[in-house]
């Protein structure tokens, strides 16, 4: 009976740490800041944050994106003008303080980086027996889907903004394992407007760690 209590227990220490249980992420519009984080140019309106402390990372993501070079940034654009804005896939972009470009990821990019891994699962339920196994491999397929539907859900959309509408969502990039501050990065919205045949951008600069 002991040796079974003992299985059960390490078993359930197992599905707890394949979990994925983070929460929303609070709309940029409704920030006490929100007047005071906005930039604007031809009507258009960019409030950005990006998100580099550990404990909200824990809150929103149930972990620390910068461990993988991934820095999470929630955006949001409110079209002001009269006419749509028309966006595109390579609309927002960020420099680094050498005004270098950090590669953006894509959804699936980052979901690769995140997800739990199988065989690690699988390392632990040999060390147990196939009853430990099986189990542990299905929880973590399970949170690997809900880590998809997560990410996915949560992006940034960019597409046609048509006027007096908003898009709010989460951007991803690419930074070096020794970054530690934000200071002199900026971060780019490029768009163009029946106006402005050519693309236009605003710039948003950072600050901060």
């Amino acid at each position: 009976m002991k040796p079974f209590l003992g299985l059960l227990v390490i078993f359930l220490c197992i599905v707890s740490c394949a979990s994925h249980k983070p929460i929303s992420t609070t709309a940029l519009t409704r920030g006490a800041d929100a007047e005071d984080k906005k930039v604007s140019q031809d009507g258009i309106d960019l409030m950005i944050s990006p998100i580099v402390s550990k404990a909200v990372m824990k809150a929103y993501f149930d972990q620390d994106l910068l461990a993988y070079g991934i820095l999470p940034v929630q955006v949001c654009i409110l079209n002001n003008t009269d006419a749509p804005l028309n966006l595109s896939t390579e609309a927002v972009c960020l420099m680094d303080d050498s005004s270098g470009t950090c590669p953006r990821l894509s959804v699936d990019k980052v979901v690769r980086r995140l997800k739990k891994s199988y065989w690690r699962s699988v390392g632990w339920g040999a060390a147990l027996g196939l009853m430990g196994a099986i189990p542990s491999a299905i929880n973590v397929g399970m949170t690997n889907e809900k880590i998809a539907f997560f990410y996915k859900t949560r992006a940034l959309k960019t597409d046609e903004l048509p006027v007096g509408t908003s898009t709010e969502g989460l951007v991803f990039f690419e930074i070096p394992d020794q970054v530690s501050a934000l200071d002199g990065w900026t971060f780019q919205l490029r768009y163009r407007m029946p106006s402005h045949p050519k693309t236009r951008t605003l710039p948003y600069a950072l600050a901060g760690d």
